[in-house]
C-alpha cells in the first residue's frame, strides 16, 4: 500500500510540474482529479498525505473509468485523470482529449482466486487441462462472484483466465459442472 500511495502522490506532483495549462494552484482553484473507483481507498490516503505537506487542495471523483472517459470525452474539466481501463484511455487520445506525453503507467493488477477457509481448491489450475471439471475448481458450493466483463476490467481478465482455463463456456452458460 505504501508503494501505490507514494506512486498516487508522485502523480499529483507531476501535474503540479508538468500539468496541462496553468496549473490549478496557480489558478487559485482546486485540483481536479477523475479516479476510477476502484483506487479510493488507495487515493484517498495519498490524498491525506499530500495534504499533510501542504499541497495544493484536491477534489476527486469517483467513478467507473468508462463514466469518467465519457464525461471527459463530452468536455468534463479535470487535471488528472486515473483510469484502470487502457480501453477508455485509448478512446481519449483517439479524441485528443489527453494532453501529448502527459500519460503515465503508475499501477498493474494481478488476478486472484480467493476461496473460504477450507475449500478444496486446487492449486495447479494452471496450465489449462481440458475438459476440467468446473466444479473442481469452484470447490463443493460451486459459486464465485466476477465483475462483469462488458464493462469492468476486473471482470475481463477474469474471462481472459477463464477461456485460458477452457471453463469460460461453463461460467457463461451459468453450467456447474
Amino acid at each position: 500500500m505504501i508503494g501505490l500511495r507514494r506512486r498516487l502522490v508522485g502523480a499529483l506532483s507531476a501535474l503540479l510540474i508538468a500539468g496541462p495549462g496553468q496549473p490549478a494552484f496557480a489558478a487559485g482553484r482546486d485540483l481536479v482529479v477523475f479516479a476510477a473507483a476502484s483506487l479510493k481507498n488507495a487515493l484517498d490516503d495519498a490524498l491525506e498525505l499530500w495534504q499533510q505537506n501542504g499541497s495544493a487542495p484536491v477534489v476527486v471523483s469517483y467513478a467507473g473509468s468508462s463514466t469518467l472517459a465519457r464525461q471527459l470525452s463530452m468536455g468534463a474539466p479535470a487535471d488528472l485523470f486515473i483510469s484502470a481501463d487502457e480501453a477508455w484511455m485509448q478512446v481519449l487520445r483517439d479524441e485528443r482529449r489527453l494532453q501529448a506525453g502527459s500519460e503515465r503507467l503508475l499501477l498493474g493488477n494481478r488476478l486472484a482466486l480467493i476461496a473460504t477457509t477450507g475449500a478444496a481448491v486446487p492449486a495447479d489450475l494452471l496450465p489449462p487441462r481440458p475438459g476440467m471439471p468446473l466444479r473442481a475448481a469452484l470447490g463443493e458450493a460451486g459459486r464465485f462472484a466476477l465483475a462483469d466483463p462488458r464493462h469492468v476490467p476486473a471482470g475481463r481478465y477474469a474471462r481472459a483466465a477463464l477461456e485460458h482455463l477452457q471453463v469460460w463456456a461453463a461460467v457463461q452458460s451459468g453450467s456447474r459442472r
